[in-house]
């Protein structure tokens, strides 16, 4: 048996098991020409933090700063609405290859929504462009390592299509909260490590994030949609371990001082 059968028997083999999955479901897809929007309802809420008088004094962040840490915990007194959660898939790291799918979730006291917007060709990326611009104006943006990569990826993206920008009225980006709070804990601060050892969250369905470029290439030379369903999968996994840090980060943090 060659390799790229292989891959695909164990990519089979993966959505088969994937079947016992509850966590999140297809409500709707809407497929275009040249592009599908897909809307997931996602077992998982947002749970709060009661916080109360919280005295900033005695936990200085060389990192972040006291003032970040003021505004990572106003997020918690926000409405469900106003926050959206964000994560890319791409053809590569590189800013001059397109985005292929923009995840965003919005959460829920007792469930959360997402939507995954997958630009099947190249030249519908202006229109992915539009419509996350359109989805994370004036709100909450909460991503995981969004400031080195999503955002700066997105304004590029955007500004390559000439398409205007529309910035969101906050991002917060969890990495330097979780590098923070657990420098001396762990050794690696990768999403999938953070959620394995303090998430209580395992990806028992999942790939490894870089195979996603090839499987983006796979997809777009076959049309199989195993391909497009295991990215899927992979960016909706991301979205729910960052919902579940930014619980993990607030609790740990107001139990800190």
């Amino acid at each position: 048996m060659t390799k790229k059968k292989l891959l695909e028997s164990a990519l089979r083999e993966l959505i088969d098991k994937s079947a016992a999955d509850r966590s999140f479901e297809v409500i709707e897809s809407e497929k275009f020409h040249g592009y599908l929007i897909t809307n997931y309802l996602v077992r998982v809420p947002l749970k709060r933090t009661k916080i109360h008088d919280v005295s900033f004094e005695d936990k200085k962040s060389k990192r972040t700063g006291t003032k970040s840490w003021k505004a990572l915990l106003s997020i918690n007194n926000l409405s469900y609405e106003e926050i959206v959660f964000l994560d890319l898939e791409t053809h590569g790291l590189l800013r001059n290859v397109p985005i292929f799918m923009a995840g965003t979730l919005f959460p829920g006291s007792e469930y959360s929504r997402a939507t995954q917007f997958i630009a099947k060709t190249e030249n519908k990326e202006k229109r992915l462009l539009k419509w996350v611009t359109e989805t994370i104006r004036d709100k909450t943006v909460i991503t995981f390592n969004g400031s080195a990569f999503d955002l700066p990826f997105l304004k590029g993206r955007c500004e390559f299509h000439s398409v205007p920008f529309l910035e969101p009225s906050l991002h917060v980006d969890l990495l330097p909260y979780a590098r923070e709070l657990w420098k001396d804990v762990f050794s690696s601060r990768k999403l999938k490590v953070l959620e394995c050892n303090i998430n209580d969250y395992n990806r028992e369905f999942d790939i490894p994030s870089s195979m996603i470029p090839s499987l983006i290439k796979q997809y777009e030379n076959t049309g199989n949609m195993m391909f497009l369903e295991i990215v899927a999968r992979h960016n909706l996994y991301d979205l729910i371990a960052t919902v579940k840090l930014f619980e993990k980060i607030i609790s740990t943090f107001i139990r800190s001082i």
